[in-house]
């Protein structure tokens, strides 16, 4: 019985990939998905419901059309990232923990 329990606990830390083992991916796993439902919500779902909603008659002309409307959003994400950027930059001794 014990060796059964070593044999799991040795495939559980078998490589995946580059640097990622199973314990990373199984410890991040939410992480990552609150970050692609985030990015799916907040950006490309937009995008699609103006897309839809567009009035024009080519591909070229709705994508065109749903930019222009989804760009005061996205002005404002560039703002924000912007502005966090050049605090942590301006911040010399900033220092993260957990």
């Amino acid at each position: 019985m014990c060796n059964n329990l070593s044999f799991f606990k040795q495939e559980r830390r078998e490589s995946v990939g580059f640097w990622l083992t199973q314990v990373y991916l199984n410890d991040h796993y939410n992480y990552m998905c609150m970050i692609v439902s985030g990015v799916k919500c907040r950006l490309i779902l937009p995008m699609m419901q103006s897309y839809a909603s567009a009035g024009d008659f080519t591909v070229g002309g709705r994508l065109k059309s749903a930019l222009f409307e989804n760009a005061v959003i996205y002005g404002s994400y560039l703002l924000i990232l912007l502005i966090c950027i050049i605090y942590v930059a301006v911040k010399p001794n900033l220092h993260f923990s957990m």
